[in-house]
């Protein structure tokens, strides 16, 4: 039965066949194809960054290098197409072998990070037209750019790396400021703005000497009169100079009778510059006494300055006279004005004597002259009165001596010493002026001089003359380069190279009277519309022992102020002389001459100077390395006292920011 029942119930051969091909027999439809995986290799990301790559749906976020792999699996057959959708900061990712159609997995996809770089750069304004400035970033690429606009540095900076913009060559004569120089690159840098800006030759802000107010009130407060002159009284090693101030009373003629019991009030200070530029007053270290008497009055700016003794302290030597305005009666002897000659010695460590020297003269200038033993003797001029013009030299056992090396010049003995030719020689050659000529000496050796020639203006006319107390007489005018003047007078000289090759020509500051509108016969009268003030300069070759008129070639002569002090430096340290006039009056600004490479002498313009207090009644100035930045300072003060009542008085430094050249003439 059981057999049967089994027979029955087995399938045919057939049938079962039919079931197999079918999938008969625990199947549950058809196979799907095989899925492949997306990878490669990721280079270039730098630490702590990462990147996103994606194809499809499919996506990784990598954050380091090496090999990577997709999220999911692309169907064989599918086409596939890996991007980055987003960078890493900083950086710039490639994929590279990053499409295709899967037919087994795939790990040849390459991505490739480099860190981003910037340019850097902005904008440049004030440049000047013809000019260049010179840029740097990072202390490299340095580029010179010629306009005014933007500019860019040809060489990037990488993201999360420092910029600085730097000036290495600003146009001549112009400063430089960069606004947003400084940072750190993560984008284009374009607001690294440059600004240029004129320099003025002089700072606009002046430092202020001590007050002298207490000391002009013990004297004859504001008409107190001053001189004035830079030494180095501090050992200074850095340049660095000291301030002497004579300070004097000038009185109202009124037939006072000037006798030794009534002396010319004065009083003489020093002011020493200490380590930081600051001044203070030092008389009473110096000699034991706030103010100093040297007896009288000083006429002229010229004081003579040299280090005598070789103790790193300059030496000081003027001469005053007793004139101060009062007039002698005419029982007082003229020679009450005359006064001894003030020696400053130093004594070492800071200290100095005060000396007074020589026959009592009426003093005028005090000259440096150059000797046979390399150091300096010291002239020192009078004007009349029974005086006497007198060489001195110093030694270190004797101290100061009249030399007699000079004694064959006789009267002559003031004037114009040419500097010496070699180092062991003195001076060989001598000017002698009168108002009106010029006398020309030669030395072969010390102590023998010689006179060679004469030169003098000629007169072109004698004209009718009326002197400023009605006097009537006549006046020599000369004409010179088609203009006609009265009054002239050598008066300060210097001798003056145009080339480091030639031979020095003599150089004179020549106070005149321009007739105005020319001389046509007409009576002149003093101190009325028919003259005007001037300033000639005028130069003189020495040719075969003969004195000749040399052309200085000016341009833009400035010649309507009033001159009191003459120095022929070399300014601009540009290896030239220059001529520098010191004016004195309201608002008085110097005059300075530029030698121009040898091709003449060229004006700079007034404007480029800045104006004293107008608290000063006729100032002055003196251009001098104050502080020993080898940029020589702009000193201006009140030659003829104060006004408006200020309660303080100070002198003013004003610092030179730059030197003087060929941007600063008249054009």
């Amino acid at each position: 039965m059981t057999a049967k029942i089994r027979a029955r119930h087995a399938l045919p051969p057939l049938i079962l066949l039919f079931l197999v091909g079918c999938g008969g027999g625990g199947g549950s439809g058809s196979q799907e194809p095989p899925g492949y995986t997306l990878g490669g290799t990721l280079t270039g990301l730098t630490s702590g960054n990462s990147v996103v790559l994606a194809s499809g749906t499919n996506s990784v976020t990598v954050s380091a290098n090496g090999a990577f792999t997709l999220s999911g699996t692309v169907s064989s057959g599918s086409s596939y197409a890996v991007t980055v959708t987003s960078q890493p900061v900083g950086q710039t990712c490639t994929a590279t072998e990053a499409s295709g159609v899967a037919s087994a997995n795939i790990t040849n996809i390459s991505v490739s990070c480099v860190t981003n770089s910037y340019s850097v750069g902005g904008t440049i304004s004030g440049l000047p037209t013809g000019s260049s400035i010179t840029l740097a970033n990072n202390g490299t690429n340095s580029t010179a750019f010629a306009n005014n606009g933007p500019y860019v540095f040809s060489s990037k900076t990488n993201h999360g790396e420092n910029y600085s913009v730097t000036v290495t060559a600003p146009p001549k004569n112009y400063e430089c400021s960069i606004e947003n120089g400084a940072g750190t690159a993560r984008g284009t840098v374009s607001n690294a703005n440059v600004t240029c800006n004129f320099i003025e030759p002089f700072s606009a802000t002046a430092i202020q000497l001590p007050d002298l107010r207490a000391k002009y009130d013990s004297l004859c407060g504001d008409d107190v009169v001053v001189r004035v002159s830079l030494a180095n009284m501090s050992k200074h090693t850095t340049g660095k100079k000291d301030f002497v101030v004579v300070m004097f009373c000038i009185i109202n003629p009124v037939g006072a009778k000037l006798t030794k019991t009534v002396p010319t009030k004065n009083g003489m200070v020093v002011f020493r510059q200490r380590a930081d530029g600051s001044f203070y007053d030092a008389t009473s270290e110096i000699f034991g006494v706030e103010m100093v008497d040297i007896d009288g009055a000083l006429g002229e700016e010229y004081m003579a300055v040299y280090d005598m003794n070789g103790d790193g302290y300059d030496e000081v030597v003027f001469s005053p006279t007793g004139e101060d305005g009062r007039l002698l009666l005419n029982d007082d002897p003229n020679t009450w004005n005359n006064k001894q000659t003030v020696f400053l010695t130093s004594l070492g460590g800071g200290r100095y004597k005060l000396e007074k020297l020589g026959t009592p003269s009426y003093g005028s200038r005090n000259d440096l002259v150059d000797n046979q033993f390399g150091s300096k003797d010291i002239i020192t001029s009078v004007i009349g009165y029974g005086g006497k013009a007198e060489a001195w030299r110093f030694s270190s056992t004797a101290g100061w001596q009249i030399t007699s090396d000079y004694d064959s010049l006789g009267n002559s003995l003031q004037g114009l010493f040419f500097p010496r030719v070699t180092a062991n020689s003195g001076t060989s050659s001598h000017i002698y002026a009168t108002s009106t000529s010029l006398r020309l000496y030669s030395s072969a050796s010390p102590g023998s001089w010689i006179r060679q020639s004469d030169w003098a203006f000629s007169t072109t006319f004698e004209a009718q003359f009326v002197s400023w107390n009605t006097q009537v007489g006549t006046l020599p005018i000369t004409r010179i380069d088609g203009k006609d003047y009265g009054f002239l007078a050598f008066n300060s000289p210097c001798a003056f190279r145009r080339t480091t090759s030639e031979q020095p020509l003599a150089l004179y500051s020549v106070p005149a009277s321009e007739v105005v509108g020319g001389y046509n016969g007409q009576l002149l009268r003093e101190s009325s519309s028919d003259f005007k003030p001037r300033i000639l300069l005028l130069g003189f070759s020495i040719t075969g022992g003969a004195l000749a008129p040399a052309d200085l070639r000016l341009k833009n002569e400035i010649t309507d102020k009033m001159p009191l002090r003459f120095d022929c430096p070399d300014i601009n340290n540009d290896g030239y002389q220059d001529v520098v006039i010191s004016t004195w009056g309201p608002d008085a600004k110097p005059i300075v001459y530029l030698n121009t490479a040898g091709t003449g002498l060229s004006s700079v313009n007034l404007s480029s100077f800045p104006k004293g207090s107008t608290s000063f009644r006729g100032n002055t100035t003196i251009l001098g390395d104050v502080d020993g930045g080898g940029i020589p300072d702009l000193i201006v003060y009140p030659l003829n006292g104060m006004q408006n009542k200020p309660t303080k008085v100070q002198f003013e430094v004003y610092k030179g920011k730059r030197l003087l050249d060929t941007a600063d003439l008249n054009k």
